[in-house]
């Protein structure tokens, strides 16, 4: 299959969507399927990639400063720069089978007026933050503009996928599309099982993530300095527009020898970070699916996490770990406590994380995917014949 996917994201820029994307393009790619992929630029970032079979473009777009967030300018010129790009490389329709746009807004909006002008199927990916953000003020659940924009991309659409039913469900309750839902579950090339030995001293909890208000870190950080001082250390690695106030908390709170903030790290720095680690926590607002928690287990880790999100798909209360109420402080703090406390726990609850991981490698579930569209671009022929 020849696909053409678009996606405003693409590592190192952005999150979890966009690094789903990624794991699953080199999965397609290695099946046989060639992937053209066209997201945005930024400085420092090739133009052009060519990573085995996937060929990856990045386009300039206005205002986009920061790895982890995108702008509001970003967002809206990406549409038309990817039209105009596709147009300049002048690809005609018999050059692909399918177009695949990765998040509903702003990536959809290209997608649904290329698959039209070529008369090829059109898939979207629906993320998480593109249909729902309960965080954020202008999520497009709540802005009559771009909730109808969101309709209009998944109504135009000839397949949705999702990856947990957490956002399958809200997706059909909010948007309503008539257009069929299919829940696809992420995999990643998940990184060997290689933990390293621990030394003694401090329990140490990691937490990888954006820093934005949704991820909920204020809190983390607030759990963490409740429990006994000498038994357990915080690093965060990420970065975004909740660095600064969490260094002014850490700051306040004396916390400087207990939580560290490491910022933006490479794929290797962060797997080596997960490795020492003894627990992993990101208790969120919400999230889609939750990627770096299946990165967390694969190394063994317990996981806390927020109870509600696609990560209940995969994630057990009890068994890999806690499910917390992400408003309820102290939850977070007895979760945490009883995990620093019982070394026999952490270590039970981590392999059956880790076995619960595996069934997430990403050779077992492209095939899933892949189905989707096939399907899709079969009935597609079928309708248009």
């Amino acid at each position: 299959m020849r696909i053409l996917a678009l996606s405003y994201e693409y590592p190192p820029l952005g999150g979890g969507g966009g690094v789903a994307l990624a794991h699953s393009a080199r999965a397609w790619a290695a099946l046989g399927h060639q992937v053209t992929l066209v997201t945005s630029g930024a400085t420092g970032l090739a133009a052009y990639e060519q990573l085995g079979s996937v060929a990856l473009y990045r386009l300039p777009v206005l205002a986009r400063h920061a790895r982890a967030t995108a702008s509001l300018a970003s967002l809206l010129s990406f549409p038309l720069a990817a039209l105009n790009f596709v147009g300049k490389q002048q690809w005609q329709r018999s050059d692909f089978d399918l177009i695949l746009s990765g998040f509903a807004i702003p990536s959809g909006v290209a997608g649904v007026i290329l698959a039209r002008a070529w008369r090829r199927p059109h898939v979207v990916w629906v993320m998480g933050g593109d249909a729902y953000d309960p965080s954020k003020r202008l999520s497009p659940h709540r802005l009559p503009l771009l909730k109808q924009t969101v309709a209009q991309v998944l109504n135009r659409s000839q397949a949705i996928i999702t990856m947990s039913h957490d956002m399958a469900q809200r997706v059909a309750q909010i948007y309503r599309p008539a257009t069929p839902i299919h829940v696809v579950p992420q995999g990643l090339a998940l990184a060997p099982y290689a933990p390293q030995p621990r030394s003694g001293g401090p329990v140490t909890v990691v937490c990888v993530a954006r820093l934005v208000r949704r991820k909920r870190m204020a809190e983390l950080v607030q759990a963490v300095a409740e429990l006994p001082p000498q038994s357990v250390r915080l690093i965060i690695v990420g970065e975004g527009p909740q660095y600064g106030p969490l260094q002014e908390l850490i700051a306040s709170h004396a916390l400087s020898d207990r939580v560290q903030l490491v910022g933006y790290v490479s794929d290797e720095e962060k797997l080596a970070l997960l490795r020492c680690a003894d627990i992993f926590a990101l208790v969120s607002e919400h999230e889609g699916f939750g990627l770096v928690y299946l990165e967390a287990a694969a190394q063994g880790l317990p996981i806390v996490a927020g109870r509600v999100g696609g990560q209940t798909d995969f994630l057990r209360h009890g068994v890999t770990g806690w499910l917390v109420a992400h408003d309820q402080p102290r939850q977070l703090k007895a979760a945490l406590a009883a995990l620093v406390a019982q070394p026999a726990l952490r270590a039970w609850m981590g392999q059956q994380a880790l076995q619960m991981a595996q069934r997430y490698e990403i050779t077992r579930v492209a095939d899933d995917f892949l189905k989707v569209l096939y399907d899709t671009e079969q009935r597609w022929k079928t309708f248009a014949a």
